[in-house]
This record gives C-alpha cells, sequence and structure tokens, in this order.
C-alpha cells in the first residue's frame, strides 16, 4: 500500500512538473508571437511612411518636369506643389522641408514672371530675380539635389546600425572614386 501512496505522490509531482512546462511553453509561445506582431507592426509603419514621402518626392518631380517640358511654371503647377508638400512638415525632416519651402519661393517668383505681360517695363532687379530664380531651379533639377535630400531623410535602411554601415561604405566608396596622383594631367599650371 505504501507503494501505492508513493506512486501516486510521484505521478501528482509529475503532473505538476507537466503542467508547470506546459504553461512556460504558452508564455513563451505568446512573447514570441507579441515580438513577432511588434516587428511586423514597426516595419508596416516604416514601409506607409515610405510610401508617403515617396508620394510627396514622385509629386514634386512631377511639377519639375512640366518646369523643364514647357520653360515656365504655371499657377496650377504651383497649387499642385503646395498640395503636394502640405504634409511635408510632418513626414520629412527640417532640412528638407526648409529646401522645400525655398522651390516654393522661387516657383512663386516664376509663376509672377511668367503672369506679367509687359515685362520690358519691369525693374532690372526684377527681371534679374526671375532668372535667377530660374537658374536655380534648373540647376537644382540638374545636380540632383532633390533626390539626394531625400534619400538622406527617407528611411530606407531598417536600423540605424544598417545607415552607419551604409554611410561608411559610401565613403569608401567616395574615397576610391577620386583619381590617383598619376590620373591627374601632367599639363598643370602652377
Amino acid at each position: 500500500m505504501f507503494e501505492i501512496v508513493q506512486w501516486a505522490d510521484s505521478f501528482h509531482s509529475l503532473i505538476w512538473l507537466v503542467l508547470i512546462l506546459i504553461f512556460f511553453q504558452f508564455v513563451l509561445a505568446w512573447g514570441l508571437l507579441s515580438l513577432v506582431y511588434y516587428v511586423v507592426s514597426k516595419d508596416k509603419l516604416r514601409h506607409e511612411l515610405f510610401s508617403r514621402q515617396l508620394s510627396v518626392f514622385d509629386g514634386i518631380q512631377e511639377v519639375f518636369t512640366d518646369f523643364i517640358v514647357k520653360g515656365y511654371v504655371e499657377a496650377d503647377e504651383l497649387r499642385r506643389f503646395v498640395s503636394v508638400t502640405s504634409e511635408a512638415p510632418f513626414i520629412l525632416s527640417r532640412e528638407v522641408v526648409e529646401h522645400l519651402h525655398e522651390i516654393r519661393l522661387k516657383l512663386i517668383v516664376l509663376v509672377v514672371w511668367g503672369q506679367v505681360q509687359d515685362r520690358k517695363n519691369l525693374p532690372v532687379s526684377e527681371r534679374e530675380k526671375a532668372e535667377a530664380a530660374e537658374r536655380w531651379l534648373k540647376d537644382h533639377i540638374d545636380a540632383d539635389t532633390l533626390q539626394k535630400l531625400f534619400t538622406q531623410d527617407m528611411a530606407i535602411f531598417s536600423s540605424s546600425r544598417k545607415r552607419k554601415m551604409a554611410n561608411r561604405f559610401a565613403a569608401k566608396e567616395r574615397r576610391f572614386s577620386r583619381p590617383v596622383a598619376s590620373e591627374q594631367p601632367a599639363f598643370t599650371t602652377l
């Protein structure tokens, strides 16, 4: 009889051990599922932010394309630029937003300049201002300045470690792309 009591006592302990192990498995599974949900949610938010930033960039590029094709800026393009960049302060860095504000000011100058009928009677300073704005915008488009700013600002990389690695790689690439002393022209003037 003592063996039955001892066996039942050990069986009772074994059942508790199994129940504790099952409980810890559920806790571990719940923790892993929570972690996966967190990572997926974070990536989804990052993707949505990237999509919104990309839509702003695409809208600005359309305005630039119209300017290049037509050679002037109309009020509709300025309106489209303002509507596309309206959410920029919420999704882009301060540097990009300030740059977009500068572009907007140049576009306003070009729209006003395009609406003036008698340009010959305008003061020279106004003509120079419009020509400078047009030149600045064309140089800006040719140099892909906006693309460089957006590339730096958009969260393409998923972690700061990957961003640091990408910056290091870009620095090495710039270092190796510089001309070697033997590749420089021999006819330099002193």
